[in-house]
């Protein structure tokens, strides 16, 4: 579950990083996927900026960026993934150490609302 969920949060990033560098507003593309990958593509391969080259080098070919702003079964896994965790699971992230402790007790408060339990590990 988290292998196919971090797959999804890289493709997720690297979207986000393109979609910043090249300028460009993912909302102006919704149904039109195939064109913002053909304007990112231009857009990394007109400008001289080293940066952008080295993108282009890691992105070499139109199928890594269907990838990322594509449906795809790595991103169909990732969200199904997202919805899959067990509650053992659940339960110990809401008690991480990650969370400051008044995030932590809004968790467990919503965490017991969920599921009618405390959260354990």
């Amino acid at each position: 579950t988290t292998m196919r969920l971090n797959h999804r949060l890289v493709l997720d990033q690297a979207r986000e990083k393109l979609l910043i560098k090249c300028r460009l507003n993912l909302s102006d593309y919704v149904g039109h996927p195939d064109d913002l990958v053909a304007m990112i593509r231009q857009r990394l391969s007109d400008t001289k900026d080293v940066d952008h080259q080295v993108d282009a080098k890691h992105l070499s070919t139109t199928e890594h960026l269907d990838l990322i702003f594509n449906p795809s079964s790595i991103r169909l896994e990732g969200n199904t993934a997202a919805h899959e965790a067990n509650r053992v699971d659940l339960g110990a992230a809401v008690l991480s150490v990650e969370l400051s402790p008044e995030e932590r007790q809004k968790m467990i408060d919503i965490f017991k609302y969920t599921y009618r339990v405390a959260p354990t590990i």
